[in-house]
């Protein structure tokens, strides 16, 4: 016969625990395995469970920090509409007045050609008073 030599040379202080596995029941060693194996379960889900907590709180915050942002661009998407409906206000403004004094250089010009108030009437879309004042006033 081969003789096994020891690959692996073990403590003396080690010596009795191995011993006493070797000669335990084989059933207490299948329950201390899945008791071991039971708490290494238990612990893997509770460390999925705090860091699926983590990774929530990290969301969470991520989304507050997105709210907070849509907070401020409706804030400033107000202001710009109101600038705008102000700015719109006034380009009406000033083309109901360009168009005011264009009409009015019209009427002078058709009075310098003889024009009748019926004519400013039709010709520039002035009321009849408006169109025999400027008449008065350019005569």
């Amino acid at each position: 016969m081969m003789k096994m030599t020891r690959i692996l040379e073990v403590p003396d202080s080690l010596q009795a625990p191995i011993v006493a596995v070797q000669q335990a029941d084989p059933y207490l060693l299948t329950a201390l395995a899945f008791t071991f194996f039971g708490l290494v379960l238990v612990i893997h889900t509770r460390l999925q469970r705090v860091a699926a907590a983590r990774q929530a709180e990290k969301h969470e915050q991520t989304l507050d920090a997105l709210a907070t942002a849509m907070g401020k661009m409706s804030d400033n998407m107000r202001r710009m509409d109101s600038s705008l409906q102000r700015l719109i206000q006034r380009v009406d403004q000033l083309q109901i007045s360009n168009r005011g004094s264009g009409d009015l250089r019209q009427a002078e010009h058709l009075l310098r050609d003889g024009a009748s108030t019926d004519q400013l009437v039709d010709l520039c879309g002035m009321s009849r008073g408006e169109a025999e004042l400027f008449q008065r006033l350019h005569s």
